[in-house]
């Protein structure tokens, strides 16, 4: 007897995808404001196309506690379609979207059931080809949970086990940290070993919270997180979608077969081009055409077959960001903004391409470095040889200072070159300090971002030295 079921999770509806929409087409930029209703849309279409069993939620269905009444509305009337369709709803609220809240007094469908908040609930389900399924599920009382939510469910499938005979198959749904992820808070944390160790146990966990895809654990049980079906910012890059469960052989022998579908309206990518290579302006401008037909062809619906996947729908756009970085005779060029301005035009000219997505620039972000030796420079008993050493010295120390605090230590700069450069470095920022609102962005600063400042400085000078050495000569 074959079941099959639809595993998502944080759906983050009618969160705000913003910054990226400032001259775009007004069809695009609303594609991009309503990109994750628009995905609960093909969502249900998905689920109503497979004619699934029923549908898992593990999570963060809204993206604020307050949940605003558009996005609750387009759920509402999601939910009334599917069951329509005949398809049951599962849900449980994370720390974004808890039950603590104050909420609108909404009627819902009765196909929809909401796992109460704070305790462990088991709901037995019938499918229409006979199996019965068991899901359980807890929801989050308020935003932060520090108790090891697992642990109640576990206990609850216990007591229920000595009580009840078996089901065909068992489903937890929680969202949750397993293993303790530095993607995502720590809320409800659990280990992997403690949702696999109980054996019979559950068939399948259905997880949510890390919002990249991953099968924590196959076979008996599977442990997953789909991750979001709608990225929301180039850190959520990539295709994103939610699973497809079939379990062929029901009960105590019942291994689930997980399936990953595309389903996201809108999805964020970077390229990054080099232009060491690059001797004439022209080889830019078709770098950049190059890029974009590229990045287009990579979610095409051809590509969903591809990459392996069995159906799922390709994006109606790309927001694309590109990383220009080298050294290059261009330099000089490409810090006009003059230029840079016709560069970003001239990417967004290629937006449109036959039977593809349409590919949104941006921004355009520049790393490239004047066309000089360093290492020759290093070597170099001059002034300019000294910045450079200097330069290089305080990107190392600072670099380690990205280590140290990624490790979660104390750390210094001692009495090094770098750290006497970094203490200078500090002096210059600090009447930025006097200007709360800086103070506070430079508080916040990652080291990386500092070396990178650096690097840029670095090239501005020794460019502007060269230059004028060479004036001189």
């Amino acid at each position: 007897m074959t079941l099959r079921f639809v595993h998502a999770a944080d759906l983050h509806l009618d969160s705000p995808l913003e910054g990226v929409t400032a001259g775009m087409p007004e069809q695009w930029a609303r594609q991009v404001r309503d990109a994750t209703l628009l995905t609960l849309d093909r969502l249900a279409q998905f689920c109503r196309e497979q004619e699934v069993d029923l549908l898992l939620l593990a999570g963060d269905i809204f993206d604020q506690g307050d949940r605003g009444l558009r996005a609750q509305l387009r759920f509402r009337r999601m939910i009334e379609e599917l069951g329509r369709a005949g398809i049951p709803v599962f849900a449980v609220h994370g720390n974004h979207d808890d039950l603590g809240r104050q909420r609108l007094n909404l009627e819902w469908p009765s196909n929809l059931h909401v796992f109460p908040p704070g305790k462990p609930e088991m709901v037995s389900w019938q499918t229409r080809a006979g199996p019965v399924v068991r899901v359980f599920g807890i929801s989050y009382p308020s935003r932060e949970v520090r108790d090891n939510y697992a642990r109640r469910l576990l206990d609850l499938h216990s007591r229920v086990e000595r009580e009840e005979k078996a089901a065909s198959l068992d489903i937890a749904l929680l969202h949750a940290n397993v293993d303790g992820s530095p993607a995502v808070d720590p809320y409800a944390p659990v280990s992997l070993r403690e949702l696999t160790a109980s054996i019979p146990g559950f068939h399948y966990w259905a997880l949510g919270h890390v919002h990249e895809r991953k099968v924590l654990h196959s076979g008996r049980p599977v442990v997953a997180y789909p991750g979001n079906a709608q990225g929301r910012s180039f850190a959520e890059p990539g295709w994103r979608g939610a699973y497809l469960v079939t379990v062929t052989d029901t009960g105590i022998y019942a291994e689930p077969l997980v399936e990953f579908y595309p389903l996201q309206t809108v999805v964020w990518h970077t390229a990054r081009v080099t232009v060491d290579e690059l001797t004439a302006e022209d080889d830019l401008t078709r770098l950049l055409e190059k890029t974009v037909a590229a990045v287009a062809a990579e979610y095409t619906p051809e590509a969903v077959e591809k990459n392996g996947w069995k159906g799922g729908y390709a994006p109606e756009g790309v927001l694309l960001r590109v990383e220009i970085a080298g050294r290059s005779r261009l330099y000089r060029w490409l810090q006009q903004e003059a230029t840079r301005s016709e560069l970003l035009q001239t990417a967004r000219d290629r937006a449109e391409l036959p039977g593809a997505p349409w590919v949104w620039t941006t921004s355009l972000e520049f790393r490239v470095q004047p066309p000089v030796d360093r290492q020759k420079l290093l070597a170099e008993e001059s002034f300019i040889g000294d910045l450079v050493r200097l330069g290089t010295a305080l990107r190392e120390e600072l670099a380690g200072r990205a280590q140290v605090a990624a490790a979660g230590k104390p750390g210094g700069a001692g009495g090094t070159l770098a750290g006497e450069m970094s203490a200078l470095v500090n002096e210059w920022l600090k009447p930025l300090h006097s200007k709360s609102a800086i103070a506070s962005l430079l508080e916040e600063l990652p080291p990386a971002e500092l070396q990178r400042w650096v690097e840029e400085a670095e090239s501005l000078l020794v460019e502007k030295l060269l230059s004028e050495a060479g004036d001189e000569e």
